[in-house]
């Protein structure tokens, strides 16, 4: 499943186990919530 930055919207892959999911953004580095993102939203 893919995962959205509440703060930059970057998508990545999470860990269905673990919902919630707060963690750190590799993208612009904020401590926050992950929301679930459509299934195929980071295909170009």
């Amino acid at each position: 499943m893919y995962y959205e930055c509440a703060e930059c919207g970057l998508i990545d892959r999470g860990n269905p186990l673990s919902e919630p999911t707060v963690r750190e953004c590799p993208g612009c580095g904020a401590t926050t919530t992950w929301e679930p993102a459509f299934e195929g939203a980071a295909d170009p």
